[in-house]
């Protein structure tokens, strides 16, 4: 089982930017290191509540649940059921005021959602350009850079 470690790096370029390093467990001898650009601009209730789950250790040991090639790729459940019970009891509202939002482009990242404000913790990095998610509630809040 992959699991998946996030350690918060440094504050990028711009003051409402930070760059988040995924470290993520292959297999029991290899690891790979990601690196993610939080652009508050883009979704600021997305990314601000990625931010409070790495700065807690939320993601820490948590496996990529959810692989699907050519789509996307889906982590975020806790296996502390106490831990996710309390994130989970407090959703991130819609985000519906952003002048210039992303699109679900490859490479991006966005909270999972079942609908109206219901994203909690669970994320989707997109594989491909899913511009059917961008209509859906998936608010791209970061980029992979590396």
């Amino acid at each position: 089982m992959r699991r998946l470690g996030l350690l918060l790096a440094c504050a990028a370029a711009a003051a409402d930017d930070y760059t988040v390093q995924l470290t993520i467990q292959v297999d029991e001898s290899r690891r790979e290191e990601v690196l993610v650009t939080v652009r508050e601009s883009k979704a600021p209730l997305g990314a601000q509540r990625f931010r409070e789950l790495v700065n807690s250790n939320f993601y820490d040991g948590v496996a990529l649940h959810r692989v699907v090639p050519g789509f996307v790729l889906q982590f975020g459940l806790s296996s502390n059921v106490t831990l996710q019970r309390q994130w989970d009891a407090k959703p991130i509202r819609d985000e519906t005021a952003i002048e210039a939002p992303d699109w679900n482009i490859r490479g991006s990242l966005a909270f999972y959602t079942t609908g109206p404000s219901s994203r909690g913790t669970q994320i989707v990095v997109n594989y491909d350009d899913n511009h059917q998610l961008d209509g859906k509630g998936f608010v791209p809040f970061g980029r992979v850079v590396r």
